[in-house]
């Protein structure tokens, strides 16, 4: 469950990567595809934020070790958060047909 925590981020990360990737060509036709990116991209800010605040959480009652996976994984899930929300707010200025 601790590894989960701390990388978990990184492969909702990912699934976020490759499911705009797999959605940009489809926007330009159907609107709908266009809202299921932003649904993607929340779904995915939710649930990296969660594993954020369970790695803040994992600092409390462990050793070093413990304490170290907790720095972690909040380090690498924040970047994630900025990377999913950097790579969603391409949806919101860039026209779907350009």
């Amino acid at each position: 469950m601790t590894w989960y925590i701390v990388f978990g981020g990184i492969a909702t990360w990912l699934v976020h990567l490759t499911g705009t990737a797999a959605l940009a060509p489809l926007t330009c036709e159907h609107r709908s595809a266009l809202w299921a990116m932003h649904g993607l991209t929340a779904a995915t800010l939710v649930v990296v934020a969660r594993h954020t605040l369970l790695s803040w959480r994992l600092r409390l009652g462990g050793g070093d070790a413990r304490l170290f996976l907790a720095r972690l994984g909040v380090i690498l899930n924040v970047t994630n958060l900025a990377l999913i929300a950097l790579e969603g707010s391409f949806v919101l200025f860039v026209h779907p047909c350009a």
